[in-house]
């Protein structure tokens, strides 16, 4: 048998043991995924077993998570970059020596 994740609206919110994924189906009445080779965290968004990095990512059409506002881009060797601020849901500028 194998275990499978339980999906509702894009969300694990359960895992199950069936003899396949059509059983497993039938069974619950909902999406399920064979998870037997995947970390599966109950609650958190599953696309393709990929989780969702951050709350206020959305998925695109090419099932892509990506950020609500689009990643600022500096110069190469600029000595910036930008990293995603799950707290305040915005990129943040970090500065660094700049690379010679």
């Amino acid at each position: 048998m194998k275990r499978y994740a339980v999906i509702e609206d894009s969300t694990v919110v359960n895992l199950i043991v069936a003899d396949s994924q059509e059983v497993a189906e039938a069974i619950t009445g909902k999406q399920c995924i064979e998870s037997d080779h995947m970390q599966i965290v109950i609650g958190s968004v599953l696309v393709a077993g990929i989780l969702k990095p951050y709350a206020s990512w959305i998925l695109n059409d090419n099932n892509e998570w990506i950020p609500p506002i689009p990643k600022p881009e500096f110069p190469e060797r600029s000595g910036r970059y930008a990293e995603w601020n799950f707290e305040t849901n915005e990129w943040e500028t970090i500065e660094v020596d700049p690379l010679p």
